[in-house]
C-alpha cells in the first residue's frame, strides 16, 4: 500500500495508511497535488505549474508561490517515507509508488471495463473533482472545468454500463440506485429519467415514476425553456394510464453516446488523428485567419511524424460549422483521436487551448493551454504550433505504447513491436537493448519495408557501440551504419532513419556526412526533439559548443520531459564551453545517469576545484566501470583515451585533451 492515500473525487482528502488524516495547509497546495496527479505521467514542469495555479502573477512571483506551496507540503508530509512528491530540478512529480490516488484508480478501472472494475469505479466516484474547491485563478478554473467534465463523462459511462447490466436482472435496488446517480450526474439528459421511470413502473411504484417525469419536466423548463422529448412524454402517458404493468424486467434506456462499442470502426495500425478547425473565441471575426492557420499548421506538422496517420485539413474543415459529436467525427473519418482547440485574443496576449479525445470512447486524454504575447503573429503561430505538435506526438506515442505492451505475440502488429522495442531501448541496459533488437526483428519479419523498424534497429546498434559492455564496438557501429542505410532506402522521407544514419556517421567521426544527415532529419521533422538533441551533440563535438547549447535548450523546450540522453548531450556541450556549473545542473537533471555521466561530473567538479565532490564522483565512475565495462583499462592512459574518444568523439584534439585533463584531476589514472 502507498504511504499516502489521496482522494480528489468529491473533495480533497489525504490520509496515512493507518487512516490518520493529513492536514494540507492551503487550498493551493491541494490544487497542486491534483494538478500533479492528473498531469501526463503525474509530473509537470515548474513553469507549467506556476502558470496554471498563479497565472495572474509575474513569473518570478508565481515561481516563489510554487516554492512556498511545495515547502508547505514538505512540512505537512514530514516523516512520511517514501515521500509522496519528488522535485528534481525543473520537474516536479507525484511519486506513484508512494501514493494511491482515487482519480487515477478510477481511470484505470474504467479502462479495464470488467463488471467488477465498473462497480469499483462507480464506488470511487464520490463526487466531482475537488468538489467545493474555491477557485480564484482563471487558468486553474479552466483546467479544473475540463478535468471535471472529462471525469464526469467517464462516470456517466460507468453508471450507464452498470445500469444496463443491473436492469437485465430486473428492477433491483441496485439498478434504481445506478439510475438515480445518472440523473444527478447528467440531469439535463432524458434517458436516465426514462430509465428510472421504467424501473419504478416495473416495480409497481407508479407514483414514483410520475414524480421522476415531473422533476425532469420542471428542470428542462427552468434550465432550457423546453418540454420533455416526445418519447419521454409518451412513456409518462403510458405509466399514468396504467399501460405499463409491473414486471420482473424493465426495458431501460441507457445514454448510448456514453456506451463503449467494442466494434467501433476499423482503424489503421498506426495512431490516427483528425485536427478539427480551431474555434475563434475572440469577438474579432477577422481573427478567423489566425485560427485557420493554426489548424492547418498543426495538421501539416503532425504529418511529418511517419508513424501517425493524419487526416487532411480539407476533410477536417468540413466540420467547421457543425456541432458534430467527437465519436461521430471519428466514425466518419476513420480515426482514433480527434484534436480540438480554441483561440482567444485579449489585447497583446493570446491564449490557445487544445484537447485530445479518444473518438472510440469519448474520453478526454490530454488538454493543454498556451499563453503568449501576440508580438509577431507568424512567430507566435510557428512557436505554438511546434509546441503543440511536439507535445501531442509524444502523448500519442505514450498512449500507443501502453496499448502495445498489453498485446500478446499472437495479436501484435509490426507497429506494436516497434513501440515495445522503443520502451525497451529507453532502459539502456544490455538486456533491454538486446530484447529490443529481437522485437524489431519480429516487426521487420511482419513488414520488410517498415523503415521505422530498421531505424530503431540501427539505434540498438548505435547504443551498443556507445555502451561500456560492448565487446565488439566497431562491429556494432558497422551494423548501425548498414541498418540505418536500409531504413533510408525504404523511406527517404523518414527523419528518424536519417537521424540514426547521422548518429552512426558521427560515432565513426565522419563529421561532414553526419552533419548532412542530421540537417536532413531536421528539415523533414523540425518538431522532433531528438533531432535537436543530436544536432546539439554534433555542434559540441565539432567545436561549436555555444551553438550546441542553444540547440540542446531548444530540444528541451520542445519536450520538457526529454530523456536522459538529451540532457547528457547538453551537459557535455556545457563542459566543452567551460560552463561547469551549468553542466553539473544538466547532469543532475538526468533521471538515470549512466557510467560516463559520473565521469563527466567528476571532471566538472575537478575543474571547479571541488576536489571532494570530484573524488566521490570518480569513485562512483570507477566502481561502475569495473562492473560494467567489457575491458576495464585500469591505469592505462592510452586505453582510457580510446574509450573516451569513443564515448565523446571530439573532432578537435584540444577538446579531448580538455576532457582528459578534468578526468585526470579527478583521479582517473590513480
Amino acid at each position: 500500500m502507498g504511504s499516502v492515500e489521496i482522494r480528489l473525487l468529491g473533495g480533497f482528502e489525504a490520509r496515512l495508511p493507518g487512516g490518520k488524516a493529513v492536514k494540507v495547509p492551503t487550498r493551493k497546495a491541494e490544487q497542486l497535488i491534483a494538478c500533479l496527479a492528473l498531469a501526463p505521467g503525474s509530473q509537470a514542469t515548474r513553469e507549467k505549474l506556476a502558470g496554471l495555479l498563479w497565472s495572474e502573477r509575474a513569473d518570478e512571483q508565481a515561481r516563489a508561490s510554487l516554492r512556498q506551496a511545495l515547502a508547505s507540503l514538505r512540512k505537512a508530509f514530514q516523516g512520511v517515507e517514501p515521500f509522496p512528491i519528488a522535485a528534481d530540478g525543473e520537474r516536479i512529480a507525484l511519486n506513484l509508488e508512494a501514493t494511491e490516488v482515487d482519480a487515477l484508480e478510477f481511470q484505470a478501472l474504467v479502462e479495464e471495463g470488467s463488471a467488477k472494475a465498473l462497480e469499483r469505479a462507480a464506488a470511487l466516484y464520490r463526487g466531482e473533482l475537488l468538489e467545493g474547491a474555491k477557485v480564484r485563478d482563471p487558468a486553474f478554473e479552466e483546467w479544473l472545468g475540463l478535468e471535471r467534465t472529462r471525469l464526469g463523462d467517464l462516470a456517466v459511462r460507468v453508471l450507464s454500463r452498470l445500469l444496463e447490466q443491473e436492469a437485465r436482472n430486473g428492477p433491483s435496488d441496485r439498478a434504481v440506485e445506478a439510475a438515480k446517480r445518472l440523473v444527478r450526474l447528467d440531469s439535463l439528459r432524458e434517458e436516465p429519467y426514462r430509465a428510472l421511470m421504467r424501473l419504478y413502473a416495473a416495480r409497481g411504484e407508479r407514483s414514483q415514476a410520475v414524480r421522476q417525469y415531473e422533476a425532469c419536466r420542471a428542470l428542462l423548463g427552468a434550465e432550457l425553456g423546453i418540454e420533455p422529448e416526445a418519447e419521454t412524454q409518451a412513456l409518462f402517458e403510458a405509466i399514468r394510464k396504467g399501460e405499463l404493468a409491473p414486471s420482473e424486467k424493465a426495458a431501460v434506456d441507457v445514454p448510448k453516446a456514453m456506451a463503449e462499442d467494442p466494434d467501433f470502426f476499423a482503424l489503421p495500425d498506426r495512431p490516427s488523428i483528425a485536427v478539427l478547425p480551431f474555434k475563434n473565441m475572440s469577438d474579432d471575426a477577422e481573427q478567423e485567419y489566425f485560427t485557420d492557420g493554426i489548424t492547418e499548421d498543426i495538421t501539416t506538422e503532425l504529418s511529418r511524424f511517419r508513424d501517425l496517420f493524419v487526416i487532411s485539413s480539407l476533410s477536417s474543415f468540413t466540420y467547421r460549422e457543425k456541432m458534430t459529436p467527437v465519436q461521430q467525427v471519428g466514425r466518419e473519418l476513420g480515426v482514433h483521436y480527434v484534436l480540438e482547440g480554441g483561440v482567444r485574443r485579449a489585447g497583446s496576449r493570446i491564449r490557445i487551448t487544445t484537447q485530445l479525445t479518444d473518438a472510440s470512447t469519448g474520453q478526454h486524454l490530454w488538454a493543454e493551454r498556451y499563453d503568449r504575447d501576440f508580438g509577431d503573429i507568424f512567430d507566435v503561430q510557428d512557436e505554438v504550433t511546434q509546441t503543440i505538435v511536439s507535445t501531442l506526438a509524444g502523448r500519442l506515442e505514450d498512449i500507443g505504447r501502453k496499448r502495445a505492451m498489453s498485446k500478446t505475440k499472437e495479436n501484435a502488429t509490426a507497429y506494436d513491436y516497434v513501440l515495445q522495442a522503443r520502451e525497451s531501448l529507453f532502459h539502456g541496459t544490455k538486456e533491454s537493448i538486446l530484447k529490443a533488437r529481437e522485437l524489431l526483428q519480429k516487426a521487420i519479419e511482419l513488414d520488410p519495408g517498415y523503415a521505422t523498424a530498421y531505424a530503431w534497429l540501427a539505434d540498438s546498434y548505435n547504443a551498443e557501440y556507445d555502451a561500456p559492455w560492448s565487446e565488439a564496438p566497431e562491429e556494432a557501429l558497422s551494423q548501425a551504419l548498414q541498418t540505418a542505410q536500409k531504413a533510408v532506402s525504404r523511406d527517404e522521407g523518414n527523419s528518424l532513419a536519417h537521424l540514426e544514419l547521422g548518429a552512426a556517421y558521427l560515432s565513426g567521426r565522419q563529421y561532414d556526412l553526419a552533419e548532412a544527415q542530421i540537417e536532413r532529419a531536421l528539415a523533414l521533422n523540425p518538431n522532433e526533439y531528438w533531432n535537436y538533441c543530436l544536432k546539439g551533440w554534433f555542434l559540441a563535438l565539432v567545436g561549436r559548443s555555444e551553438e550546441g547549447i542553444e540547440c540542446g535548450k531548444r530540444a528541451i523546450r520542445c519536450n520538457p520531459f526529454a530523456s536522459s540522453g538529451c540532457r547528457y548531450d547538453l551537459g557535455a556541450a556545457y563542459y566543452t564551453e567551460r560552463r561547469y556549473d551549468d553542466a553539473i545542473a544538466a547532469f543532475h537533471d538526468m533521471p538515470e545517469p549512466d557510467i560516463s555521466t559520473h565521469g563527466l561530473l567528476a571532471a566538472c567538479c575537478a575543474q571547479l576545484g571541488r576536489d571532494g565532490e570530484a573524488r566521490a564522483a570518480m569513485a562512483k565512475f570507477k566502481k561502475l566501470a569495473r562492473t560494467e565495462m567489457a575491458d576495464y583499462p585500469g591505469d592505462d592512459r592510452d586505453r582510457w583515451r580510446a574509450v573516451w574518444l569513443r564515448w565523446v568523439p571530439y573532432k578537435g584534439p584540444a577538446d579531448l585533451e580538455h576532457l582528459l585533463e578534468g578526468l585526470e584531476k579527478a583521479g582517473l589514472y590513480e
